[in-house]
Parts: C-alpha cells; sequence; structure tokens
C-alpha cells in the first residue's frame, strides 16, 4: 500500500518553480550584466540548495511492504525502514513533527504518526516522524503489517 504525503501538494511545485526561476536569473545575469558569467555562476549555484532539501528531505509518498516502510522521495530515492527495526508506530503527539529527537518528514503535521524504533541512535538507527496524507487509514494498515511481520516483536 502506498500513500501520497501530506502536505506536500503544492509545496514540490512551488519549490521547483523557486529553483527554475533561480536558474533564469542566473542566465540573465550572465547575459547582461559586464561581470554577467560569474554572477549568473553565483546565483546559479546558490539555488541547489533548495533543490537538494527537496530531493532529499521532503518526501513524496510512503509505502508499506510486507517487510518494511519506505519513505519515497523525489526522483525516485526512498529510504527502507525494516519492520525488525521499528518498536512502535502511533500518532504522533501535537509537538512531535516540531521538536522530536529523530528525524521529522512530517510535512503535514496534523497527520503525523510517530515511528519509535529499537535502540534508536542519532545517527544511524533514528525515531522518525512522519505524516501521509490520510493518517486514519495509514496507521492502522502500518500497525497491521508490522503485527502480521514475525521479524517485527
Amino acid at each position: 500500500m502506498d500513500m501520497p504525503a501530506g502536505g506536500v501538494k503544492l509545496l514540490i511545485p512551488v519549490l521547483l518553480f523557486s529553483v527554475m526561476l533561480d536558474f533564469v536569473m542566473a542566465v540573465v545575469l550572465a547575459l547582461s550584466l559586464k561581470d554577467g558569467p560569474l554572477t549568473g555562476l553565483l546565483v546559479l549555484v546558490s539555488g541547489l540548495p533548495t533543490l537538494a532539501v527537496i530531493a532529499f528531505v521532503i518526501p513524496v509518498r510512503y509505502e508499506i511492504w510486507s517487510q518494511k516502510l519506505s519513505i519515497v522521495f523525489l526522483f525516485g530515492r526512498h529510504w527502507d525502514i525494516p519492520f525488525s527495526t521499528i518498536e512502535s508506530v502511533a500518532e504522533a503527539k501535537r509537538w512531535r513533527p516540531y521538536a522530536s529527537r529523530g528525524v521529522r518528514f512530517a510535512t503535514s503535521p496534523a497527520q503525523a504518526i510517530a515511528v519509535n524504533r529499537k535502540n534508536p541512535r542519532t545517527l544511524g538507527r533514528p525515531n522518525i516522524v512522519i505524516s501521509p496524507r490520510d493518517r486514519s487509514v495509514f496507521l492502522p494498515r502500518l500497525q497491521q503489517a508490522l503485527a502480521d511481520n514475525p521479524e517485527a516483536s
């Protein structure tokens, strides 16, 4: 089962549009100013962090497989979380999307789900906060998949 991430329907197009505008501005500056090529290059490079945020930080969907939860990012990148490493999943408290130890992928805080890991570590095995578009559908299915998996206990 897969479900789109909540809150990203407009976020990703807006951020991609800002990167595109950055590219256009770099070309215009490169062609119109005396020091245009250098200025254009600087403007173009300044847009790379935005593209990195879009590609590496903002999830586009979550997938439940028989043995893992997969967080899918732009350009087909994904992060697989094996069920054997998950201790519990539950509706996240109101503050968890904003301040919690671990990684927060909650793009829609009202739909947040806390994924608590076994033996969590800041680097390597962090707790995770996600936000599928419809928590009331996704959370029970994720809990059932965890219950059905013999490795997850």
